[in-house]
């Protein structure tokens, strides 16, 4: 082993860790009413996609009523997050995660991938690991994201 190829691991060893703290600051400087109008804005985003979707054919009517259960949840849980004064609650946020996540798998399939109801629910998914990270969760700021949080926040806002 010479030294150059140890100097190669630890630098690129040390260029992952500042690219994963620079990261995890960028999410982790998100205030608990930021996390709270995120949340916010993820339910709302997903309610006018949900809505879309009602109104597409062939949709089985379980899967929408499977969607309409996990909108109704995330939106109580972000108004859980809205009045909350003891910060951002992991549990509430890992269960805005799920919910998103279920909602993707049984929407997606249905949905061609350059709709507007697609590009709303990946929003919703890039602004999750914001979430997580707000709320102490280790490991959120490595999940990839379509869009930025800044691009999450204006498709989620505009909706479909």
């Amino acid at each position: 082993m010479n030294s150059s190829a140890i100097s190669r691991r630890h630098l690129c060893g040390f260029a992952s860790m500042l690219l994963a703290a620079v990261a995890l600051e960028a999410c982790g400087s998100v205030t608990p009413s930021q996390a709270a109008t995120d949340a916010g804005l993820i339910a709302s985003g997903l309610a006018s996609a949900v809505a879309a979707l009602s109104a597409m054919p062939g949709i089985p009517a379980d899967k929408l009523a499977l969607v309409q259960t996990a909108l109704a949840d995330i939106k109580a849980a972000s108004a859980s997050l809205a009045s909350s004064t003891a910060g951002v609650d992991a549990t509430t946020v890992k269960g805005i995660a799920t919910l998103v996540t279920q909602i993707a798998v049984t929407v997606l399939p249905f949905v061609p991938g350059g709709a507007p109801i697609a590009a709303v629910i990946a929003a919703a998914q890039s602004l999750v690991p914001v979430l997580l990270a707000a709320a102490g969760i280790a490991g959120a700021a490595t999940a990839a994201a379509r869009f930025s949080p800044a691009e999450a926040r204006a498709l989620l806002k505009a909706g479909v």
